[in-house]
């Protein structure tokens, strides 16, 4: 039989682990979507893996554009609850939220400058 000491070190031991394996899960569902999303934009923009022609309009191209800045602000909506939730009850896992958070901040910025240089690119 544990006690309450022995559980709280083998809590203490298995921290470092569970994070380990959030940041790794997190990490591969960044990737994946990004992935994917590279995907859809070379299946739109050229019509790789689609067996079509490739298309060339800049309303498809503003379409996965839109598209991904859409998952990117949801992204950011819920890195800032994971933000809120771990605030001052697991400092590694925060830190590591707001590394993720400040990516996809990044991420959006880009995306909007994209959106920019569409619209300007349809004024010529």
């Amino acid at each position: 039989m544990t006690t309450s000491l022995e559980e709280s070190l083998i809590e203490l031991l298995l921290l470092p682990t569970r994070t380990t394996l959030l940041d790794q899960r997190l990490r591969y569902r960044k990737q994946e979507k990004h992935t994917e999303n590279l995907k859809r934009y070379y299946q739109i923009e050229y019509g790789v893996g689609t067996g079509g022609t490739p298309k060339n309009s800049s309303d498809d191209r503003r379409a996965v554009v839109e598209q991904n800045m859409q998952g990117e602000q949801c992204a950011i909506d819920v890195y800032k609850r994971l933000l809120d939730t771990t605030r001052d009850k697991d400092e590694v896992t925060w830190k590591m939220v707001l590394e993720i958070l400040d990516d996809e901040v990044e991420h959006e910025a880009d995306l909007q400058t994209i959106l920019e240089d569409i619209d300007m690119m349809k004024k010529l």
